[in-house]
């Protein structure tokens, strides 16, 4: 008989929108949480009112002190093992949190893939109007500041995961560049060696995160296999949320 198949860490993103009501977030959060995700992501949620819209029994939420990002998990699944900001220069910075699971999954033995213990998920809101088409914006300023901070953020990524070890990394953002374009691939498959975009070619949705069909809002990962799909359209937000199962790497042999 063959192994059975690891159980995946499950991850919904929401790209959420500042000037959108706390109860249209409140209500978006939680029919995410009812898909029973391992990890939420949320970008645009540093008034108050909004912060407090992610607060509900028995899940953890970490938001770094002067961002507009914040991470969530259920508790009984998941223990916050660590949880800092990184300072992107210009600004700029991304939340990460490190999670232990805390209870046994599933076909712990004999399965084909990992089950990771412990997982390493980093999220940040990047600055918008840097592209144009497949180049960047003549004279903008925000161009720099877009790529300095993901140069940064790639080097704390790399330092991060020698010290903690991970068995699976999530690197998140609203990236506000679309991914659905090659050239943008590959600008962000430079920055982060290794990991792999799960809006995957030959998969991707026929709308966007996005107006004009431009997918800005991903998921790069070091999970073998997995990808993302979309959600349907929220009140809360311009951006469409996305949801993806995710597999770690398979033991060798």
């Amino acid at each position: 008989v063959a192994p059975a198949a690891a159980d995946p860490v499950r991850h919904a993103h929401t790209s959420s929108r500042y000037d959108r009501t706390p109860a249209s977030l409140r209500h978006l959060v939680a029919e995410l949480r009812a898909r029973r995700p391992d990890v939420l992501t949320v970008t645009e949620v540093d008034a108050p009112a909004r912060i407090r819209a992610l607060a509900a029994p028995g899940w953890g939420v970490y938001r770094p002190h002067g961002l507009d990002v914040a991470v969530s998990w259920p508790r009984a699944r998941w223990r916050l093992a660590g949880a800092r900001p990184w300072g992107l220069g210009n600004g700029l910075g991304a939340g990460w949190v490190v999670l232990d699971r805390r209870t046994r999954p599933p076909h712990a033995t004999g399965v084909r893939g990992e089950h990771p213990r412990r997982i390493l998920v980093t999220l940040a809101h990047l600055p918008a109007h840097v592209e144009l088409g497949d180049a960047w914006r003549p004279g903008e300023a925000q161009v720099a500041r877009w790529r300095t901070a993901v140069a940064r953020w790639s080097h704390q990524l790399d330092a991060t995961r020698a010290r903690v070890r991970p068995g699976l990394v999530l690197v998140v953002a609203d990236w506000n560049v679309d991914v659905r374009r090659p050239a943008w691939r590959r600008v962000i498959r430079a920055e982060f060696p290794g990991l792999r975009i799960t809006w995957t070619p030959g998969h991707l949705p026929a709308a966007g995160t996005h107006a004009g069909g431009r997918l800005i809002d991903a998921t790069v990962t070091d999970a073998p296999r997995g990808r993302a799909r979309l959600l349907p359209r929220t009140a809360s937000s311009d951006h469409r949320p996305y949801a993806e199962a995710l597999y770690a790497r398979h033991r060798p042999g």
